[in-house]
């Protein structure tokens, strides 16, 4: 079920991705072509994303993000734009004892990749929020992480620190 929707979503991304590409397809000049990254280097950083997170080694998983990287955590929600953003967005996880996230499964499709994960929150006084979701990165032409969507439902979050 869960590589159905991770599917779903990388197949939308590649339409829209295509349908860009494909508007633009009188294009002459080779500088304007996006540069194809190697799928290897794509899964490498979107590792390091999440295990620098978890390690709280902030310092390198800025550098796995675009200066002007705009995150959605969750879609729907205010973007976090650059890295004071998304500095801001890892300060907002300060009430809890911990966050950490497993990696289940990286696919790379085109500059982009959907990472499905489960993250564990674990408030004061131990008890444990588990969260089943996936991240898309959008890689810019450097390597670097433009784009992060997160699909998931914080609920059971915002239930249990009001």
């Amino acid at each position: 079920m869960k590589r159905s929707i991770v599917m779903l979503i990388l197949l939308m991304a590649t339409a829209v991705f295509a349908g860009v590409v494909l508007a633009q397809d009188d294009r002459t000049d080779d500088a304007t072509t996006p540069v194809m990254l190697d799928r290897a280097v794509i899964a490498g950083t979107s590792q390091l994303f999440f295990d620098s997170l978890n390690a709280g080694d902030i310092e390198t998983w800025l550098t796995t993000l675009a200066e002007d990287a705009v995150s959605f955590e969750p879609v729907g929600t205010p973007p976090n734009v650059g890295h004071e953003g998304l500095l801001a967005w890892v300060g907002s996880q300060a009430g809890f004892e911990s966050v950490t996230t497993k990696v289940n499964e990286i696919i790379v499709a085109g500059n982009s990749a959907a990472i499905l994960w489960t993250s564990t929150f674990v408030l004061p006084g131990g008890a444990e929020i588990v969260l089943d979701g996936v991240d898309v990165h959008e890689y810019n032409d450097a390597g670097l992480i433009q784009i992060v969507e997160g699909y998931f439902d914080p609920s059971p979050i915002f239930a249990a620190i009001e």
